[in-house]
């Protein structure tokens, strides 16, 4: 194998792990996404606090609450 045949195979393989760098970085991102989502979703599904099943409790503070948990999450 010549040089320029090594230096064009390095220069692929080189480009090959940057993307699969930012492909990890942006994996671990969405991991931590998802966990943030699954966490509002378990809050929400407990249906205690500002999730209330008591129709009065419920509508005074579900919305706010679920609008600062969708806000954490994002």
């Amino acid at each position: 194998m010549d040089n320029s045949k090594i230096i064009t195979e390095f220069h692929a393989i080189r480009k090959h792990i940057r993307r699969v760098m930012k492909l990890k970085v942006e994996n671990n991102r969405l991991k931590i996404e998802n966990a943030k989502l699954k966490m509002a979703l378990i809050e929400i599904s407990k249906a205690e606090g500002p999730y209330s099943r008591d129709p009065l409790t419920h509508a005074g503070n579900c919305i706010e609450a679920m609008k600062n948990l969708a806000i954490e999450a994002l």
